[in-house]
C-alpha cells in the first residue's frame, strides 16, 4: 500500500477480468492463464499489467501454449488496461498484443444517470475497438485470416436500473473487411482460448460481428427475490453479402440464482432459439439462387461457479 494506492502482484494460472483483450464477461468456459500481473488500485483509477505465457480451458488441469490457428508459437501475450472514474464519468483505455500475431486497443466512455438528470437511474456507454493484424496473421492462409489488415467495432449501450428490473439496449456497427469472403471481428487473442469477448455482440448461440453487420441487443431481467433473477434476452443483425440482406438472431430466457446462504456460489441456466445462416467452416455464407441458406437451432447452457 503507497498512500492511499494499493499494488498487488500475482504469478501463475488465473481467470482474467478487465485485462485488456483477454476481458471476459461470465461467459460459460472461460481460459485461464499462465500469467504474471500486476494490479495498481485507488478510489479513482485503476491499472492492469498482465504478460500472459500459456493458457489453460475450464474442462484442463495442464497448460497450452498459445497458437496461432494454423499452429505457430505465440510467446507471450502482453496486456494493459487503464481505467479512470471522475464522478459520474468513466474512461477506459486497453492495448493488447499478441507476440507478432494481432494487436487491440479500445477506447470505452461511460456515463451515470441519475433520476434528478434523466427519468430513471441509468448508464450509458460508447466503445472502439481496433484490431490490427502482425506478421504471423497476415502470413497465414486466406481460410483462416476473418479480416485482412484491420476490423473495427462500433458499440453504444444504455443501461436503465428499475428498482427490481434492468433493461439494457445495445447497438454495434462491425467493419472487418476482407478479400473474396465475408470479414469478421476476431475476439480472442490467440487460437482456442475461450471467453475473451467484452461486447454484446458474442451471443449465446452466434457471434454478430460480420464485416459491416448491424447488431442489435434488447435484454429485461427481474429479481424475483434477493437471490433468483429471471429474463430475456434478444440478440439480432442483418448485413449485406452477395446481393441479399441476410439475418440472423436469437431470444434466451436466462436464470441466475445465487443462494444467499452460499456465498460466492452461482448457478444460471440459459435456454435460446436461435436463426442464422449456413456457412462454411471459413465463414463464407452458402448461397443459391444469389440468396442465403437459413439455419435453424436451440442452445442450452448451464453454468455453476464458486468464487472463493
Amino acid at each position: 500500500m503507497l498512500g492511499d494506492t494499493s499494488v498487488e502482484f500475482f504469478e501463475g494460472r488465473r481467470v482474467l477480468k478487465e485485462y485488456g483483450g483477454t476481458s471476459v464477461e461470465d461467459n460459460a468456459a472461460m481460459s485461464s492463464y499462465n500469467s504474471v500481473t500486476s494490479e495498481i488500485k485507488n478510489d479513482n483509477w485503476f491499472v492492469k499489467l498482465g504478460y500472459l505465457m500459456e493458457y489453460s480451458d475450464s474442462d484442463e488441469d495442464d497448460s497450452s501454449r498459445l497458437e496461432t490457428p494454423e499452429g505457430k508459437g505465440i510467446d507471450y501475450i502482453a496486456t494493459s488496461d487503464f481505467n479512470y472514474r471522475n464522478g459520474a464519468n468513466e474512461y477506459r483505455y486497453y492495448l493488447t498484443e499478441s507476440q507478432d500475431y494481432m494487436r487491440k486497443q479500445q477506447l470505452r466512455y461511460s456515463r451515470l444517470v441519475s433520476p434528478e438528470v434523466f427519468s430513471v437511474p441509468g448508464k450509458f456507454t460508447a466503445v472502439l475497438t481496433w484490431q490490427q493484424a502482425l506478421t504471423n496473421y497476415k502470413n497465414m492462409s486466406a481460410t483462416n485470416r476473418m479480416f485482412d489488415d484491420d476490423a473495427m467495432m462500433l458499440e453504444l449501450n444504455a443501461e436503465l436500473f428499475l428498482d427490481d428490473n434492468y433493461i439494457k439496449f445495445g447497438y454495434n456497427y462491425t467493419d472487418a473487411s476482407r478479400k473474396g469472403s465475408l470479414g469478421k471481428f476476431v475476439f480472442n487473442m490467440a487460437d482456442g482460448v475461450q471467453g475473451s469477448q467484452d461486447s454484446f455482440t458474442s451471443g449465446n448461440a452466434w457471434d454478430y460481428n460480420n464485416h459491416r453487420e448491424h447488431a442489435f441487443l434488447l435484454m429485461a431481467f427481474h429479481d424475483f427475490t434477493d437471490s433468483f433473477t429471471s429474463g430475456l434476452d434478444f440478440r439480432g443483425g442483418f448485413f449485406r453479402y452477395g446481393g441479399d440482406t441476410v439475418t440472423q438472431g436469437e431470444v434466451s430466457f436466462v436464470n441466475v440464482w445465487h443462494p444467499l446462504s452460499i456465498p460466492g456460489l452461482s448457478v444460471s441456466f440459459v435456454a435460446a432459439r436461435d436463426l442464422s445462416f449456413k456457412q462454411a467452416f471459413d465463414n463464407t455464407p452458402y448461397m443459391v439462387n444469389g440468396k442465403f441458406q437459413r439455419s435453424k437451432g436451440h442452445t442450452f447452457v448451464s453454468t455453476i461457479m464458486y468464487s472463493f
